[in-house]
């Protein structure tokens, strides 16, 4: 897979710094898990054009996750 970007990273890393889980924070974690997914959704091509039936279970299964992650982390409930 590929590496996350260096905007991906520099979101997760000022989440990080911050550490207050303000909006901001939380914005930026989830705009990581939609890269994320989008990262798994082109392996998941691959795989399918690969016909590697079993790794794309694996990666459906990955990005179902990662969708749920991120509405969790744009929803206006509270962590923790």
């Amino acid at each position: 897979m590929e590496a996350m970007s260096s905007h991906a990273t520099a979101g997760l890393s000022m989440a990080r710094e911050n550490g207050h889980g303000d909006a901001s924070d939380l914005a930026s974690a989830a705009a990581v898990v939609a890269e994320a997914d989008r990262n798994i959704h082109v392996l998941w091509q691959d795989s399918i054009a690969a016909g590697d039936s079993d790794l794309s279970d694996r990666l459906a299964v990955a990005s179902h996750a990662l969708r749920r992650a991120a509405q969790v982390l744009e929803s206006a409930s509270v962590i923790g």
